[in-house]
């Protein structure tokens, strides 16, 4: 069996896995079997429901500030948590750690990609609530910069 096949039925059993990987430069992972860093992976299903597994993230168990994807596809955790609130009009937690998210009660939102178009991911979102100032501003930032022409608008012939 690959490691490959491994990593897909490890979620069988457990919610998580620990499992050796390696690193792309490109901000993905591939399953190792002998090289590699120890990480921690947590799948990420289909939010529409079913148990179609779309990507994996990992992260190094001692060190869960940076975190990779394995396929790149996956934007955010907490697409469902993110439609609850919408439906009940309450506000979302905004969590910075895929670790974090995890083992938050919730309901809670994680963004693994900050270059993914926000206001996408969090437009019906009634209100986000950060944990701390730098997160607000953080956001904020991001927000602006992703709406914020490419180009020059001038007046004139």
């Amino acid at each position: 069996m690959n490691a490959e096949v491994k990593i897909d039925a490890c979620f069988e059993r457990e919610p998580w896995a620990e499992r050796l990987i390696q690193i792309h430069r490109d901000g993905t992972w591939s399953p190792s079997e002998r090289h590699g860093v120890r990480a921690v992976l947590l799948p990420i299903f289909d939010p529409r429901g079913g148990e179609d597994l779309i990507d994996v993230v990992a992260w190094r168990v001692e060190e869960p500030r940076k975190w990779w994807l394995r396929r790149g596809i996956a934007t955010h955790l907490g697409q469902q948590d993110l439609e609850q609130c919408w439906w009940e009009d309450r506000p979302i937690k905004l969590i910075s750690r895929p670790r974090d998210w995890m083992f938050d009660s919730g309901p809670s939102v994680c963004i693994l990609q900050w270059t993914a178009d926000l206001r996408a991911i969090l437009w019906r979102a009634p209100e986000v609530r950060c944990a701390d100032y730098r997160m607000k501003k953080y956001l904020e930032a991001r927000l602006a910069a992703q709406v914020r022409p490419r180009f020059g608008i001038t007046v004139g012939q």
